[in-house]
């Protein structure tokens, strides 16, 4: 991964940073990305790891990123399913 200089970071618009009101974690390129995940999982809270999870995730979708969950949705249909389908036995 090439050093990014200060001048570069600064040109990056506030987009390519995983937190772009602080402009921390940039992700202009999938090594940096990769790097904001492992960052990101040892110094952010939980709720900004999550949300650098889903921000690289979109960017870089074939980039495996572990604990993110699309909506919970699909899962709660299946379980309900499963209850359902015990409770008639």
């Amino acid at each position: 991964m090439a050093k990014l200089s200060y001048k570069r970071r600064q040109k990056l618009p506030a987009s390519e940073f995983a937190e772009p009101s602080k402009r921390k974690y940039p992700l202009d390129t999938r090594n940096r990305a990769k790097n904001a995940l492992s960052r990101a999982s040892q110094n952010a809270s939980p709720a900004e790891d999550a949300a650098i999870k889903r921000k690289v995730h979109k960017k870089f979708p074939g980039i495996k990123v572990s604990g993110l969950h699309g909506s919970g949705k699909k899962r709660s249909k299946k379980r309900e399913t499963r209850k359902i389908s015990l409770s008639k036995r």
